[in-house]
């Protein structure tokens, strides 16, 4: 009886042994991929309901493992009588038609570019009249003359609508006149033009308002006007020994007739107002300059508005 189930539990054994070892072969099978060696020239291998490799191939080539290239003629289907160039393989199109495949009507057939202008085609087939450098013509179809055409314009100017128009800061015939020469100089002050005004805001809010006209007191020392070369432009100056200030008082001219004095700090916390100007009198021999200023304090919260001034500074000749 011993014997018997030794027989059985051998059996047994065995039989699992045998299908662990078949189970083992079919996976062992099912993990290896067919396409790893199935090479595909110029595409990608794929694999079939049959469970076999196959070749889908890149556009332009065909074969069982992608490797013959075809006609790219055939592949680009010229139309409307376009012809395939077989060395740079795209579509020739006959004259009115455009596109890859020559299947767009010219655009430009119905374009109107006048006086021997031609039109082009942006990349989206767009028409557009091609004016050159719109020298002599320009506007959307070519038609509108340029007033500036062959106008020839001194230096420092430009032309506009057919005129030489001066360059901002210069004047004259031929626009050579630099306009801050016109105030450079040295010029003593009138007195007797002399009006002062101490105005006292606190916190923003008027306090008081005294003008007293003093023709009897001195305005300034004789003063000069000096230019400003630096990167800032070619229109600033300096107004020097006005009210002592030194050469600390910029300028910055506006016109042929007026500069605007900037914010300048003088000693302490006074500095001159922003808000001034300047007219210059050319007919007046020796020229005139009428200078309407005023200088600042700030005092706490006080801004303090100590003296504004209306002067005339006569040139020395």
């Amino acid at each position: 009886m011993k014997s018997t189930y030794s027989k059985i539990y051998l059996l047994v054994t065995y039989l699992v042994l045998l299908g662990s070892i078949v189970l083992w072969s079919m996976c062992s099978t099912d993990r290896i991929n067919p396409c790893d060696d199935f090479n595909c020239v110029n595409g990608e291998c794929v694999i079939g309901v049959d469970k076999q490799p196959t070749c889908q191939c890149a556009p332009g080539f065909s074969g069982a493992r992608c490797d013959s290239p075809l006609d790219s003629c055939l592949l680009l289907d010229c139309q409307n009588g376009g012809t395939c160039d077989e060395n740079f393989k795209n579509c020739l199109c006959p004259d009115g038609f455009v596109g890859p495949q020559c299947e767009f009507q010219n655009p430009c057939l119905l374009a109107s570019c006048k006086n021997g202008y031609p039109c082009i085609l942006d990349e989206d087939f767009i028409p557009t009249c091609d004016c050159g450098n719109e020298d002599e013509f320009f506007g959307p179809d070519c038609s509108t003359p340029n007033p500036c055409y062959q106008v020839a314009c001194p230096t420092n100017s430009v032309c506009i609508d057919g005129v030489c128009e001066c360059k901002v800061y210069y004047e004259g015939d031929n626009c050579e006149i630099l306009m801050r020469t016109k105030f450079l100089g040295d010029y003593v002050v009138r007195t007797n033009d002399r009006r002062i005004q101490t105005i006292t805001y606190r916190a923003d809010t008027l306090v008081s308002d005294t003008t007293i006209n003093s023709p009897d007191r001195p305005v300034a020392y004789d003063c000069s006007i000096n230019a400003v070369e630096d990167s800032s432009g070619i229109n600033l100056m300096t107004i020097s020994y006005l009210e002592g200030a030194g050469d600390n008082i910029r300028s910055t001219v506006t016109t042929s007739r007026s500069f605007i004095i900037t914010e300048t700090p003088l000693s302490g916390n006074q500095t001159v107002g922003t808000a001034s100007r300047a007219e210059i009198d050319l007919t007046q021999n020796p020229q005139e300059i009428s200078l309407d200023y005023a200088i600042t304090e700030n005092q706490g919260d006080t801004l303090i508005i100590i003296d504004t001034y209306f002067t005339t500074l006569i040139r020395n000749e």
